[in-house]
C-alpha cells in the first residue's frame, strides 16, 4: 500500500502534459465572490464539461484540444455571463463580473430555492443557504441532510453512529443530546452547508466514523445585525428554549456569538422481560419501569477572526456547554414470576439522581498565506475540558405478592469525571497552477481523565462506605500523527490520495483494584478517492478509507458502577482499539438523482452489550470486541423541484449487517447475528400564497427491523407535519410543526441465544406541537465595505 501511494503520487504532475488549463473567480459587481455558480464550457452548441465555483468563486478547466471555446456563468438572481475565446495555451481570466438582474436594490435578493447537493471528490456537500428548508432550527436541517439517518434524536451514518462533528472544520467533543442542544438553538439561517464526509481524508483523524461538518454563514457585509428566537415544545411535559445570534464586522474584525438556553422534562415507558433458566427452569422478572428526567442547559459559541495583515489571519473560537441542574427519577415495578407462572413475590425500585456538568471547547488558529497561489500554513492549538459530578439514591422494597413488607435497601453513589483533552497541529497547503494540490502536516494530542466513585451502604439507616464497590480510575491517552495527501484535476478525471499515521501510547489506573493497563500502538491509514465526469449530467466516484476506533476510558475502567440492585456495568480494560475499511461506489445523475454502493467490514468491533447471569439473576452490561462486523448494501437519494413551488426530497437505504460476537455467559461460544434492513426518508414543501411566505411540509421515514450486536430491534416510523409564515419583510418567521402524529416510534429490543431471553418495549416522548419564533433585526441590506479586496484564502476562512 505505501509503495502504491508513494508511486500514485510521484506520477500525478505527469498527467499535465499536453493539456492546457482555464481558470477564473466569478464575483458580483462589488468584487464578492459568488460561491455555487453555474459554469459551463461549451463548443459548437455541445456542452463539454460544467463545473460549480468553490466557497471563494473559483473554477478550473483543463483541455487537450485546441480550438474555439464559450464559457458561460450563471447563478440566481444574476444575469447569465457569456465569454467567446480560443483555447490553445494556459488562460487566466482573472475576475468574472455577474450584474445582479435586479435593479434598484440595496443588495441582490435571493429567492428562496431547494437546497442543492454537489458531489466533490471527497465528500457531499448539501447546500442550504437561501434555501426553504433554511426557515427552521440547525437540528431540523441535520436531520434532512442527504447520507444522514436520524431516530431517536441520534445521527447516523451506513449504519454507524460513532460520527466526527465539526463546526467550520473544526472539531467540536460533543455528544450527540449535546449537540442537538446546540442546533436545536441555531437558526437555519445561520448555516450555509452540511457536508458529509463517509471516508475522511488523511488530514482529519482517524478515529471514528463518518464526518459531519457544519459551515456556519459568514458575514461578507460590514455592519451589525441578529436575530432571537424562541421555541416550545408540548408532549407529556412542556419544553422550551430561547436563542440569539449576532454578527458584527469591521474591515479587520468578524465576530459571531451565539447563546441558547433549554428547560424541560422528558419521559421514557418502558416494559421489561427477563427469563432466567436454571437447571431447566425458568424465573421471569416483569418490570414496568417509568423515567422522568429534568434538565437545564446553556450553550454557548463565540468566533473571533482578526486580519492582521494582508496574507495572516488569527481565529479563535469557543463552544461552552452547561448543564447546572439536571434530575432523574426512575420508578420500576417488578412481579416475579415463579417456574409455573404463578406470581410469587415482587420489589419496587425508585432511583434519584441529580448531575451537573460542563463542556468548554476552545480553538486558536494562526494561518499565514504563503504567496497569491493559495500556499499557506496554518497552525492550530486546541483544548476541551469537561467535568461532570453526580449523586445517586437508589431505594428497593421487597415485598410477598400480597404486598405485605419482606426487606428494603439502600444505596447511594458520589462520582465525579475530569476530563481534558490538548492538542496542537500544523498543516501546510500548496495549490499549483496545473491543477494539482498537496498538502501534509502534524498533530500532537491529549487526553486525561480523572475518575472518583464513592459508594454508600446504609444496613442501620446511616451512611457506611463500602470499599468494594468505591473506585477511582485515571486515564491517559496521547497520540503523535503525520499526513501527507495529493490532490490532482484533469479533464473529466479527479483523484485524491493520502496517508496518515498515528501512534498511540495510553494508561488506564484503577486505584482501587491496584491494576495498571498500558498499551501502545503504530496503525497506517490511507484513503484514495477517484471521481470521473464523462458529461455535465454524470458523475462517477469511488473511495476507500480505513479508520480506527479506540475504547473509551469509560469502557476501560474495571471497576462496576451498580444501577439497582439486580444490574450494573462492568468496565472491560482488555478492550482492542477496532479497525474498519470502507468501500464506496456512487453515481450522481444531474446532480439530482443520487445511487450508491457501499461496503464495510471492521475487526475487533466494540459494542455495548447486556448478559444475564441465571445463576445471580442479574444483568450485566459492559462493552466487548466482536469477532468482526459486516455491512454493504445501496443507497438512493434525490431533490426534486415538481414545479417552482413544490419540492420533494427522498433517501432509501437498504444493506445487510453481520455480527459475530462472543458469548460471555456461555463459556465465549462464537455465534453470528445478522439481519437485512432498509430505511425510506420522504420530505415534501409546498410554497403558497402569491409572495411565497407560507411554506407546508410533510415528512415520514421508516426503518425495519436492525440488529446491535446480540441485540434484535423492532423497526419504527414517524409521520410529522409542520407550516412555516414570514411576515415584516421576512424579519418575522413563525413555525407550526406536529411531531410523530401516529405515535409510532415505539420499538422492542430484545436478545435470545443459548440461555439469554430478554426484552423490554421502549416508548420514548415522541408524540409533540412544537411551536417557534424567531425575529430578525439590525441592518438585513447591509452595505459592502469599503477598502481592500481580501485575498482568495482569507475568503475561505
Amino acid at each position: 500500500m505505501k509503495r502504491f501511494v508513494t508511486l500514485l503520487f510521484i506520477s500525478l504532475p505527469l498527467l499535465s502534459v499536453g493539456q492546457f488549463h482555464l481558470k477564473g473567480q466569478v464575483v458580483d459587481s462589488s468584487q464578492q465572490a459568488i460561491a455555487f455558480a453555474n459554469v459551463v464550457l461549451v463548443q459548437e452548441n455541445q456542452v463539454l464539461a460544467g463545473k460549480i465555483t468553490d466557497t471563494d468563486g473559483y473554477f478550473e478547466f483543463e483541455s487537450s484540444k485546441k480550438g474555439s471555446y464559450t464559457l458561460k456563468v450563471s447563478f440566481v438572481g444574476f444575469a447569465e455571463y457569456s465569454h467567446n475565446f480560443t483555447w490553445d495555451k494556459d488562460i487566466d481570466l482573472e475576475k468574472l463580473i455577474l450584474k445582479s438582474s435586479a435593479q434598484n436594490l440595496d443588495e441582490v435578493v435571493v429567492a428562496a430555492k431547494k437546497p442543492t447537493v454537489v458531489k466533490q471528490v471527497d465528500r457531499l456537500v448539501f447546500n442550504v443557504e437561501n434555501s426553504t428548508i433554511s426557515n427552521g432550527n440547525a437540528w431540523e436541517i441535520l436531520k434532512k441532510t442527504p447520507g444522514l439517518i436520524s431516530q431517536n434524536d441520534n445521527l447516523s451514518v451506513r449504519n454507524t453512529s460513532d460520527l466526527i462533528l465539526l463546526i467550520n472544520d473544526k472539531r467540536v467533543y460533543l455528544s450527540q443530546s449535546e449537540l442537538k442542544d446546540l442546533m436545536e438553538g441555531t437558526a437555519g439561517t445561520d448555516i450555509t452547508a452540511i457536508e458529509v464526509v463517509d471516508n475522511p481524508p488523511a488530514k482529519y483523524d482517524a478515529e471514528g466514523g463518518a464526518l459531519i461538518n457544519i459551515k456556519m454563514k459568514k458575514s461578507v457585509l460590514a455592519g451589525y445585525k441578529g436575530n432571537v428566537s424562541t421555541h416550545f415544545e408540548q408532549s407529556i411535559y412542556a419544553k422550551w428554549q430561547g436563542a440569539t445570534s449576532h454578527f458584527y464586522k469591521t474591515k479587520k474584525l468578524d465576530l459571531y456569538l451565539g447563546y441558547s438556553y433549554s428547560d424541560g422534562r422528558n419521559n421514557r415507558q418502558e416494559d421489561e422481560d427477563i427469563r432466567f433458566t436454571d437447571q431447566g427452569l425458568q424465573t421471569r422478572f416483569l418490570t414496568d419501569l417509568d423515567r422522568n428526567s429534568w434538565y437545564q442547559s446553556h450553550n454557548l459559541r463565540l468566533t473571533g477572526a482578526y486580519e492582521l495583515s494582508e496574507k495572516s489571519e488569527v481565529v479563535l473560537s469557543t463552544n461552552g456547554f452547561l448543564s447546572p441542574n439536571n434530575k432523574s427519577l426512575n420508578q420500576a415495578r417488578t412481579l416475579v414470576l415463579d417456574p409455573m407462572g404463578t406470581p410469587d413475590s415482587r420489589f419496587t425500585t425508585e432511583g434519584l439522581s441529580f448531575r451537573e456538568s460542563h463542556n468548554l471547547g476552545l480553538d486558536l488558529d494562526y494561518i499565514q498565506q504563503l504567496d497569491d497561489q493559495g500556499q499557506k500554513v496554518t497552525l492550530s492549538g486546541h483544548y476541551t475540558d469537561y467535568d461532570r459530578k453526580g449523586n445517586q439514591y437508589v431505594f428497593t422494597e421487597f415485598m410477598e405478592i400480597d404486598g405485605a413488607l419482606l426487606s428494603d435497601e439502600l444505596f447511594t453513589t458520589q462520582s465525579q469525571q475530569d476530563t481534558q483533552i490538548r492538542s496542537v497541529q500544523a498543516d501546510y497547503e500548496n495549490p499549483s497552477e496545473d491543477g494539482t494540490s498537496w498538502e501534509a502536516g502534524l498533530k500532537w494530542a491529549e487526553v486525561g481523565s480523572d475518575s472518583d466513585l464513592q459508594h454508600f451502604n446504609y444496613p442501620n439507616g446511616l451512611p457506611i462506605p463500602d470499599p468494594s464497590k468505591t473506585n477511582r480510575f485515571r486515564y491517559y491517552e496521547a497520540n503523535l500523527a503525520a499526513y501527507t495527501s495529493a490532490h490532482r484535476d484533469w479533464q473529466k478525471w479527479s483523484v485524491k490520495a493520502g496517508l496518515r499515521t498515528e501512534f498511540t501510547r495510553l494508561t488506564g489506573i484503577s486505584t482501587t483494584l491496584d491494576q495498571k493497563n498500558t498499551d501502545n500502538y503504530l496503525k497506517w491509514f490511507p484513503t484514495i478517492y477517484l471521481q470521473y465526469r464523462p458529461h455535465e449530467d454524470h458523475d462517477l466516484s469511488l473511495s476507500y478509507g480505513k479508520r480506527i476506533q479506540r475504547p473509551s476510558y469509560n469502557s476501560l475502567n474495571p471497576f462496576t458502577f451498580y444501577f439497582g440492585q439486580y444490574s450494573y456495568f462492568e468496565g472491560n480494560p482488555n478492550l482492542r482499539p477496532s479497525i474498519k475499511h470502507n468501500l464506496d461506489l456512487e453515481y450522481s445523475l444531474k446532480q439530482n438523482f443520487n445511487f450508491g454502493l457501499f461496503y464495510q467490514y471492521a475487526t475487533d468491533a466494540m459494542l455495548e452489550v447486556s448478559f444475564q447471569d441465571n445463576d445471580g439473576q442479574t444483568i450485566r452490561y459492559t462493552t466487548i470486541n466482536t469477532d468482526r462486523e459486516i455491512t454493504y448494501g445501496a443507497l438512493f437519494f434525490s431533490n426534486m423541484d415538481l414545479n417552482p413551488d413544490w419540492n420533494l426530497y427522498v433517501s432509501l437505504e437498504g444493506y445487510y449487517e453481520l455480527s459475530r460476537f462472543q458469548a460471555l455467559e456461555n463459556e465465549n461460544q462464537l455465534l453470528t447475528n445478522d439481519n437485512w434492513l432498509y430505511y425510506v426518508y420522504a420530505s415534501t414543501t409546498y410554497q403558497l400564497l402569491n409572495d411565497k411566505s407560507l411554506i407546508a411540509e410533510l415528512s415520514f421515514w421508516t426503518v425495519s427491523d436492525a440488529i446491535q450486536g446480540s441485540m434484535n430491534i423492532s423497526g419504527t416510523q414517524d409521520l410529522s407535519v409542520g407550516l412555516t409564515k414570514k411576515l415584516w419583510d421576512e424579519k418575522l418567521t413563525l413555525g407550526l410543526r406536529i411531531n410523530d402524529i401516529l405515535d409510532t416510534q415505539v420499538s422492542t429490543i430484545s436478545t435470545q441465544y443459548l440461555d439469554q431471553n430478554s426484552s423490554f418495549l421502549d416508548n420514548r416522548e415522541t408524540q409533540s406541537v412544537e411551536l417557534s419564533l424567531r425575529y430578525a433585526f439590525g441592518n438585513q441590506k447591509l452595505k459592502k465595505k469599503n477598502g481592500k479586496e481580501r485575498s482568495a484564502e482569507q475568503k475561505r476562512l
